[in-house]
């Protein structure tokens, strides 16, 4: 999930960026600056989405959408402990499925690359012949390029000046170092094949290497014999690794060649990245945090957090050993970490690995009750098609606060990058919730028996983001609802 998350964020980076290359400087003559606003869009793109920034702030006023009810006429047997039923958020994990096929196709498309790169270097190092500082490699490609200090030369119908000047370019392009670029965008088309922002990067990486090359190359020579060499080695090329002589839109590379140079001050363009760059790392990195302040009343609020089984009742148990009485635990301190930073008084119902019974766990006098749990699916060759948070509430629905706040904690778990929160609010009747004398619901976060949901919910930073998105339904569950 997370996976699939940073891609989209990637994409939507490159698409933003482009935008801006495409409308503001695609027709300018600093064929150097395009360059490295090109590279350096890739590279921001790429880390931008990796980017976590919180930001706290007062908790919102605003509704909450409404969650779908989905009532069980099942109900369990009252127990000192919970009993869970599982429930299966999907059939098929599609997720996963999507993950595999990206990775299946990325790996086709790597591989491919460095078969095109051994070709190339084979050819190389098999014809090269050594001159001042680069090697030619005579007539073993159609079409005349180069890659890094390797030149492939198809001489035939060229006269000498013409053979220079084939030479001249292709050394620029060496000097330059634009097979580089060539490789870091091969790279990135192999790993973001789905993309169409980096093929049309890619594009246009080759066109502003060609157009500063050809400039270079004009002043040095005739620009009109140089053109007319340009149309008459003309032929079809992919964007790829070498840098190919004639090629990436011949007529636009002989206007851009007779072009008068773009006015200096235009560079000032190049500022307005940054605005464009603002906006994606305000929406891509920035998570808002609710905090108390003196508008947000959390003062006299207190919330029981409730571990649940405990002792000798381990609850469920991971294939790796990890149990649900362990994993509990460590949740609600770190919620209570958070919540008392907030304001919030929070008390535990254990504080160590006791097995406490129904009456003591009932005993905290609060305003908010919430028993935290870790689900499992007892046959492990189904697991994977059980996944994600689960929350609950009485069947019996004796306290109307408990449904809203179970529609709170759903839409704020929901804001949680790399794990699934099943939407609707399950309804079972567990004497915890049941005999509460305060709204109280059950959370499941995530499944033990499910290997993604256990990579997930066991590590420390997915769990103080947990312990976050928590304590922040907790606020505006008391900001819109008094929590009396």
């Amino acid at each position: 999930m997370e996976l699939i998350i940073y891609l989209i964020k990637v994409t939507g980076c490159t698409a933003a960026f482009y935008m801006v290359y495409y409308i503001l400087f695609q027709k300018l003559t600093f064929f150097n600056l395009n360059r490295w606003y090109l590279l350096g869009s890739l590279v921001l793109s790429l880390a931008v989405p990796l980017l976590h920034i919180g930001i706290k702030t007062q908790a919102p006023l605003s509704d909450v959408k409404p969650i779908v009810v989905n009532s069980f006429t099942q109900t369990i047997t009252e127990t000192a402990d919970p009993v869970i039923l599982s429930q299966p958020v999907t059939h098929v994990n599609w997720l996963q499925l999507y993950v595999y096929v990206y990775l299946a196709i990325a790996a086709l498309l790597l591989f491919k690359l460095l078969i095109d790169l051994a070709r190339i270097l084979y050819k190389a190092n098999k014809y090269g012949e050594q001159q001042n500082g680069y090697s030619l490699v005579n007539e073993q490609i159609q079409n005349n390029s180069s890659f890094f200090k390797y030149i492939f030369l198809n001489s035939t119908d060229l006269s000498t000046i013409e053979k220079e000047q084939v030479i001249a370019h292709e050394i620029l392009h060496a000097q330059k170092l634009h097979s580089l670029d060539n490789l870091f965008s091969a790279v990135l088309k192999t790993l973001l094949w789905f993309n169409p922002f980096i093929y049309l990067f890619g594009k246009a990486l080759c066109q502003a290497h060609e157009f500063e090359v050809d400039r270079c190359l004009a002043n040095r020579y005739n620009s009109k014999n140089y053109a007319g060499l340009l149309l008459k080695l003309s032929a079809h090329a992919n964007v790829g690794l070498t840098n190919q002589f004639s090629a990436y839109g011949l007529k636009t590379r002989i206007t851009m060649l007779f072009n008068k140079p773009s006015a200096a001050v235009k560079k000032i363009r190049y500022l307005l990245a940054i605005p464009v760059m603002s906006v994606l790392v305000y929406f891509l990195c920035v998570d808002k945090v609710y905090s108390h302040s003196k508008t947000t009343p959390v003062a006299n609020l207190v919330l029981v957090l409730d571990a649940g089984h405990g002792g000798k009742n381990t609850g469920s148990i991971a294939a790796s050993g990890v149990t649900e009485k362990d994993l509990a635990l460590t949740m609600v301190k770190q919620i209570k970490a958070i919540a008392e930073e907030r304001g919030i008084k929070t008390v535990l119902t254990r504080n160590d690995d006791s097995d406490i019974s129904l009456a003591e766990r009932l005993k905290p006098e609060g305003n908010i009750f919430v028993s935290v749990h870790v689900n499992s699916v007892g046959s492990y060759k189904d697991a994977d098609k059980y996944n994600g948070i689960l929350i609950m509430t009485d069947y019996h629905k004796i306290n109307p606060g408990s449904e809203k706040l179970a529609n709170i904690f759903t839409h704020e778990m929901q804001h949680l990058n790399g794990i699934a929160i099943d939407t609707v609010t399950r309804h079972q009747g567990i004497a915890i919730l049941r005999d509460n004398r305060i709204p109280a619901i059950l959370i499941e976060l995530g499944y033990l028996s499910n290997k993604s949901d256990l990579n997930y919910i066991t590590n420390k930073d997915n769990q103080h983001d947990v312990a976050e998105k928590f304590v922040d339904a907790v606020i505006v569950y008391k900001t819109r609802y008094g929590a009396k």
